[in-house]
C-alpha cells in the first residue's frame, strides 16, 4: 500500500551512500584536509584545512587573494564557469583553521590537488598533514579512490546527497557523519 514509502527510505539511502563515498573519498585522496562538510541546501563542500601558525588578516587577506587568482587562472584554462568559492579562517592559540567553501557543480580533483599545492608551498611544514595511514595504505586503494573521486565529481550533477555530512580524520581512519 505505502510503497512509494520503501522507495523514498531506500534513495535516500542511496544518496547518502553517495555523499559519504564523496567525502571520504576527498579526505583519503587529500591528508592536508583536516574536515570536510556538505551542505545539501546550498550544494556546498566546506574544507578546512589547519595551520601551525596565527596568521593576522592582512596575511590571510594576502593568501585567499592568491588562492583565489590562481583558481580563477586554473578554472579558466579547465574551461570552467564561474565558480562559487569563499574562504573564512579561525584562530585557536597558535593554529589557524582555513576554511574554503565551494561549490560542487563544477568541482574537480584537479581543482582540489592545485588547493592542497598551493598551501603546501606556502605553509610547508606548518600545513598540517594526516599521514599517519598513508604509509600503510595500499598505492592501488589510492589510486582507485582517486578514480572514483574524478568520476564523481565529473558526474555531480546527478549527485546528490540528501543531507549534512562530516568528514572528519580520527586516529588513522576517515568517519563521515550524517548531522
Amino acid at each position: 500500500m505505502f510503497d512509494f514509502l520503501k522507495f523514498s527510505k531506500r534513495r535516500k539511502k542511496e544518496l547518502d551512500s553517495e555523499g559519504i563515498r564523496l567525502l571520504a573519498s576527498i579526505m583519503v585522496c587529500f591528508p592536508e584536509i583536516t574536515t570536510v562538510h556538505y551542505e545539501p541546501q546550498d550544494r556546498i563542500l566546506s574544507l578546512t584545512f589547519m595551520l601551525k601558525t596565527s596568521m593576522d588578516q592582512a596575511a590571510f587577506d594576502d593568501l585567499t587573494a592568491g588562492i583565489a587568482e590562481s583558481l580563477t587562472t586554473y578554472h579558466a584554462l579547465q574551461g570552467i564557469g564561474v565558480a562559487k568559492i569563499g574562504f573564512s579562517m579561525d584562530i585557536q592559540n597558535d593554529l589557524s583553521f582555513l576554511h574554503v567553501k565551494r561549490d560542487l557543480d563544477s568541482l574537480t580533483r584537479g581543482e582540489l590537488s592545485l588547493l592542497c599545492e598551493l598551501l603546501a608551498d606556502r605553509f610547508d611544514e606548518k600545513l598540517l598533514l594526516d599521514m599517519r595511514g598513508r604509509d600503510r595504505t595500499d598505492q592501488e586503494f589510492l589510486l582507485a579512490q582517486e578514480d572514483m573521486l574524478d568520476r564523481m565529481l565529473s558526474g555531480t550533477q546527478s549527485l546528490r546527497p540528501a543531507g549534512r555530512l562530516v568528514g572528519i580524520r580520527e586516529d588513522d581512519r576517515v568517519v563521515v557523519f550524517d548531522n
